[in-house]
């Protein structure tokens, strides 16, 4: 791609080290969820794992996502189902941060051009219905495993009676571990710590993207208010799964930079494909250092992602 050549490299280097510093906040507010039981976990372990984890995923598909809380867990020697407890609640917090995003999005941003027929205002349409409602589920899953986690555990377990019984001990395991990943949400101080994490981890990731942004002539004109509701969009209309993609990030990407900011298809290809790279792309070869720090090798790696399978 010739734009990509003629890239300002040293944007596109501050974006791809925004992207590593966000994955340090994702690291730090996994260290505050765990702090009850594991209050000196190392945060060089949290992080690699993490880069190392989001690697995986990116290698070898959505089905090495529990690898993340398995390498934590063997990193710091606790539990691999209490690690997948955290794992749920991050979800809920990143859940409701881009639900927050996206109503300031759509609430703010001018959609008006947009033709209401178009795939990506089908799109977004569908994305944001999606997102809602689970982003409701979500806020009520954390309320109640909040103020009444024994009642929410107590029901669960009611509920898993179908299972089979070789079933039923991980499901029960796996519902007590998330009730007590929920329980930290009560301690006003680390709520705040959580909530403060999540955040600024989104402010990283929007810096990031700006670096992208300026890195091309035709893009860099774009203000940080459009990034962000770029973002948030993108969050929500990636909530499609469309047949035969391994992900809408490209397709939905391309689809808001051409239609919506109105940039050229060769700009817009390479801004995404530069966003990919910072924020996702480059877990891939400090994820790998991680890896060698770890004594991991590729046939470990995938062991033990086959292990990590509940």
């Amino acid at each position: 791609m010739v734009l990509l050549r003629t890239a300002h490299l040293p944007s596109l280097a501050a974006a791809a080290a925004f992207g590593l510093i966000a994955f340090l906040f994702r690291s730090l507010r996994w260290a505050v969820m765990i702090r009850s039981y594991a209050p000196k976990a190392p945060l060089a372990d949290i992080y690699g794992s993490t880069l190392l984890g989001f690697a995986a995923v990116l290698v070898m598909g959505r089905p090495a996502e529990l690898l993340r809380p398995f390498l934590i867990g063997r990193q710091i020697g606790s539990p691999f189902i209490s690690q997948v407890g955290a794992l749920f609640l991050e979800r809920i917090y990143d859940l409701l941060a881009v639900l927050a995003l996206g109503a300031w999005a759509l609430s703010t941003a001018d959609l008006q051009h947009i033709a209401s027929d178009s795939a990506l205002a089908v799109a977004l349409r569908t994305g944001g219905g999606i997102v809602a409602l689970a982003a409701a589920g979500a806020t009520a899953l954390l309320l109640v495993f909040t103020f009444a986690s024994s009642f929410a555990i107590g029901r669960l377990r009611d509920a898993l009676g179908f299972l089979p019984e070789e079933k039923q001990a991980s499901a029960n395991r796996l519902v007590e571990s998330f009730g007590n990943s929920v329980s930290v949400s009560r301690n006003p101080l680390r709520f705040a710590q959580i909530s403060g994490y999540t955040f600024v981890h989104w402010v990283t990731v929007g810096v990031s993207s700006w670096f992208v942004f300026a890195a091309f002539p035709e893009s860099a004109n774009i203000g940080m208010p459009d990034i962000y509701r770029f973002l948030a969009l993108l969050a929500l209309a990636s909530a499609i799964p469309l047949p035969g993609l391994a992900t809408a990030f490209f397709v939905v990407s391309s689809l808001l930079l051409t239609e919506w900011l109105r940039l050229p298809f060769e700009t817009a290809s390479a801004v995404t494909l530069g966003i990919w790279c910072a924020q996702l792309g480059i877990t891939v070869p400090f994820g790998s250092l991680a890896a060698l720090r770890m004594g991991l090798n590729w046939r470990k790696i995938k062991h033990m992602e086959q292990e990590a399978q509940l």
